[in-house]
């Protein structure tokens, strides 16, 4: 039973880290896109704008998944597996955090940073994208265990 409810904390504190994780990589993205001027490597706005954009129109889903994720982690862990279980709150999580690594690694510019020096510039955005998807892969992981439904009987 213990081990029960320590993959359940397990699990919680991972859907944390990934959403703090997210509110750093989306803090970032918006400061390049307002502050260019403030890395090291100047680039004309004009031309990454459209690009970050698509970026954070890609965590817009997430935001907006994000009331739910924070209202499951009140629940006790058998009413939490089984809200979770309806709702599909973490796989949905999962499927959008995906989505957001897709639509980031699709743009010419961002992927460029990935494998550049100019990621030394861009190294908190970098490494921020690495710890997200760092974060999501454990995240996954731990959603994927199978898992022991606690019961109230001896």
């Amino acid at each position: 039973m213990e081990q029960v409810l320590q993959d359940y904390q397990q699990l919680l504190h991972k859907l944390a880290v990934t959403r703090h994780y997210l509110h750093l990589f989306e803090a970032e993205l918006s400061m390049i896109e307002q502050e260019p001027s403030l890395l090291e490597f100047s680039v004309e706005t004009v031309l990454i704008k459209p690009e970050i954009d698509k970026i954070l129109e890609a965590c817009q889903p997430l935001k907006r998944q994000e009331e739910k994720v924070q209202a499951l982690a009140w629940y006790d862990e058998p009413s939490f597996r089984l809200m979770n279980e309806s709702l599909d709150v973490v796989g949905d999580w999962l499927s959008q955090l995906a989505f957001l690594e897709e639509v980031a690694v699709a743009q010419p510019f961002f992927y460029s940073l990935l494998d550049q020096d100019r990621a030394k510039s861009f190294g908190i955005l970098v490494d921020l994208f690495g710890s997200l998807q760092v974060a999501g892969a454990a995240l996954k992981e731990e959603y994927e265990r199978p898992y022991e439904v606690l019961t109230d009987q001896p």
